[in-house]
């Protein structure tokens, strides 16, 4: 298994936020690769709706893990992985972004508390059986 720093080096990622820690977002020890699907709805939609979409067609939101062993970001567009989440001293749940910016490859957080942008897509898996 991959650690947080390897898979991170591994996509080039030029800056990523302090708190996406592996304490943070625990790693799954026996993770298995799974089927990915990326989800672009092109309009303001909520992390509720995004997931029920997902779920209309068989996949479950992504984890940071999912998101970072996936290798298939095109190092531009803002990938969501709406499956695991941290909260903050705040009771805020922060979910991890892939993106880019004039700056370079990012991993951030985000809570989306008023949803999503139309520029936003969601990486969900299926399990192979």
């Amino acid at each position: 298994m991959k650690t947080l720093k390897q898979l991170i080096k591994q996509n080039k990622i030029e800056w990523t936020d302090s708190d996406i820690t592996e304490n943070n977002f625990p790693f799954d020890k026996n993770w298995t690769e799974p089927e990915y699907k990326l989800f672009h709805f092109g309009r303001y939609i909520s992390s509720e709706d995004a997931i029920s979409e997902m779920k209309k067609d068989g996949y479950e939101p992504a984890t940071l893990q999912d998101m970072l062993e996936w290798g298939e970001w095109n190092g531009k567009d803002w990938v969501v992985a709406l499956g695991q989440f941290w909260r903050d001293s705040g009771d805020n749940r922060h979910v991890s972004i892939l993106g880019f910016d004039g700056g370079g490859r990012e991993l951030f957080l985000s809570w989306g508390a008023d949803g999503w942008g139309g520029r936003c897509r969601f990486l969900g898996v299926r399990k192979k059986l």
